[in-house]
């Protein structure tokens, strides 16, 4: 009886180890392709025209807020302050950019 009882054991830490073993991984899968698609928006903002990346940004804006905040949520821990204190930043940044993209254009059109 002490064999099998210390069997299930070992079997109930090994899931348990896979299952954060599992969970790491996905956390360093979803943080790199958020990394990337941080990457490709800064390229994009650098490396493009001013006016295709604010016609890139006026049409899918809400979009890319969306993506982003769900890619965050599924990286972060589940804490609502955190998560709220990134929502608000993460938006804030999205609109930072449209406003920067847009005072470029305006520069870019007045000279």
């Amino acid at each position: 009886m002490q064999s099998t009882q210390a069997f299930f054991e070992v079997i109930v830490n090994v899931r348990i180890q896979e299952y954060l073993l599992w969970t790491g991984q996905l956390y360093n899968l979803l943080s790199t392709a958020l990394h990337l698609l941080l990457c490709s928006l800064i390229t994009l903002l650098f490396l493009y025209t001013t006016t295709y990346t604010f016609f890139l940004f006026s049409l899918y804006r809400k979009q890319l807020l969306f993506i982003l905040i769900f890619l965050f949520y599924l990286v972060i821990p589940p804490d609502v302050t955190l998560q709220i204190i990134i929502l608000f930043y993460l938006s804030l940044i999205v609109e930072l950019a449209f406003f920067i993209i847009c005072f470029r254009l305006k520069q870019l059109f007045i000279t």
